[in-house]
């Protein structure tokens, strides 16, 4: 019973991942980042003016990863709250949450992550 709330919750935390914003400040993050090395490396750009941009470019990254690193918290939150109820809702012997922090339980998360994910991606879900 214990690996089937696992699978369970591995299938909701890749939903979760999917369907929050990550992918949105992954890429500001990325564009941001090839606009300060551009920046750096530019001969015609004097220090001063790289100096002002690069500040700008810098609370830009930052924010972008508060964001994401936010949303992983939530991500987080929900997934362990989820785990904390079927823990209290169903006796399935062990906390779950105990057996999702070992290394069998670890193994078996990423395992049903990859294995949702590709069956996902072939299916065509969006």
């Amino acid at each position: 019973m214990i690996y089937l709330t696992v699978c369970l919750l591995c299938i909701l935390g890749v939903e979760l991942f999917i369907r929050l914003p990550f992918r949105r400040y992954i890429v500001a993050l990325g564009h941001v980042s090839k606009k300060s090395v551009r920046v750096v490396t530019s001969s015609g750009i004097s220090d001063h003016w790289k100096e002002k941009a690069l500040q700008r470019y810098s609370r830009d990254m930052a924010l972008a990863s508060l964001r994401i690193g936010f949303l992983l918290v939530v991500m987080g939150l929900l997934i362990g709250i989820a785990a904390y109820l079927c823990d209290l809702l169903l006796p399935s012997g062990g906390s779950i949450l105990e057996f999702i922090s070992s290394g069998s339980g670890i193994s078996v998360a990423i395992i049903v992550s990859c294995v949702y994910v590709f069956v996902r991606n072939k299916l065509g879900a969006p």
